[in-house]
């Protein structure tokens, strides 16, 4: 419950979560890859190499040349408390 005086403080935080999959073209995928702000030191460290081990995995993995990528999306919404 969220402290405070009046209709603030009768709101009670619900989160809502969906889970989904985002089928990629597995260069897409690479290309999304690339521009990680957790990729970019692994880029900086060992080149393209980094990105053609990224392909190798998106190949054991892939169907049809796609990869699905798994998402969760969380949002957050008051309920009124009695």
């Amino acid at each position: 419950m969220i402290t405070g005086g009046g209709l603030l403080s009768r709101i009670r935080p619900e989160p809502a979560e969906a889970r989904w999959r985002r089928p990629l073209p597995v260069e897409e995928f690479v290309t999304m890859s690339a521009s990680s702000a957790q990729a970019q030191p692994a880029i900086a460290a060992v080149g393209p190499e980094f990105l053609n081990r990224v392909r190798e995995l998106c190949g054991r993995h892939a169907d049809g040349g796609r990869v699905e990528v798994p998402y969760v999306s969380e949002a957050f919404y008051g309920v009124a408390a009695p």
